[in-house]
């Protein structure tokens, strides 16, 4: 997956109508579920959850948030 691929699932849950749903993005690397994504339209923040090791990261824009699952991806490859 793309840094561009990556950008424009994040732009998508900040736009009609998935701003106001809860929606989940779960990235697999080898078939293996390695970062989940979603974004709080209340704080304006995208929650990033490293699988492997629970740990979560907030991030609060596009470019941000996409380098970080970026590293994430290139990290269980």
């Amino acid at each position: 997956m793309t840094l561009i691929d990556i950008k424009k699932i994040l732009l998508d849950l900040t736009i009609e109508p998935y701003i106001h749903c809860e929606i989940t993005h779960t990235l697999s690397v080898n078939k293996k579920q390695v970062v989940s994504i979603s974004f709080d339209a209340n704080t304006n923040l995208f929650k990033i959850v490293d699988i492997e090791n629970g740990t979560s990261t907030y991030g609060k824009d596009v470019e941000s948030s996409a380098n970080i699952i970026q590293q994430l991806i290139v990290k269980n490859e």
